[in-house]
């Protein structure tokens, strides 16, 4: 399998202060899941195309 498919999804620390950086926190984490899932999808695609 493709190393890239396999890398751990990094997530930044970020200091929450006040409601409006607690959202964009929580919406910066969604984004890191999604890119996870894309990640896991590709693989998923690999893998099926790739069976013997």
């Amino acid at each position: 399998m493709p190393n890239e498919f396999i890398q751990p999804c990094p997530v930044d620390i970020h200091s929450v202060g006040d409601n409006a950086s607690h959202s964009q926190y929580t919406a910066y984490l969604e984004s890191v899941i999604d890119a996870c899932n894309e990640q896991l999808l590709r693989a998923r695609s690999w893998n099926n195309a790739n069976r013997d």
